[in-house]
């Protein structure tokens, strides 16, 4: 059997909000948008990774307070410092700011809409080729 990663589904409190903030902040195309139970969503092509961002529904099994069960996505960059850089400028908020994670990775954490947590990864060797301990927070 080959898996081959599809997307990733984003609930928002406002889609179109949520849409246009990752379109500014990380240039995501719009590939589609439309009803779905007639509830509207929107498709987000980012480096080659679909996001689908949709609204909250009735049937959905979410914990109270909580608007996803997702804890975080990452997206790989060439150099993070220039990439927080440009962020910062369009008014990205940051948990964590760019730090070295381990000897060949360096990570900051955006926060995205409704609480969504945004890793971003500078990676100068192979994944896993280094052990750390995350810092504190992460």
């Amino acid at each position: 059997m080959q898996w081959t990663f599809d997307h990733v589904h984003l609930i928002a409190s406002d889609v179109d909000r949520a849409a246009e903030f990752y379109v500014r902040m990380f240039g995501a195309a719009v590939v589609n948008r439309g009803l779905v139970s007639g509830q509207p969503q929107v498709w987000l092509d980012i480096g080659g990774t679909l996001l689908i961002v949709r609204p909250r529904r009735p049937t959905d099994e979410l914990a109270e307070g909580k608007n996803t069960r997702l804890d975080h996505f990452g997206l790989r960059v060439e150099s993070l410092e220039r990439a927080a850089a440009e962020l910062k400028a369009k008014g990205a908020k940051f948990t964590v700011e760019p730090t070295a994670f381990n000897p060949t990775t360096k990570i900051a954490f955006l926060e995205g809409p409704d609480g969504v947590r945004i890793e971003l990864l500078e990676r100068s060797g192979a994944v896993g080729s280094a052990t750390a301990t995350a810092p504190v927070g992460i």
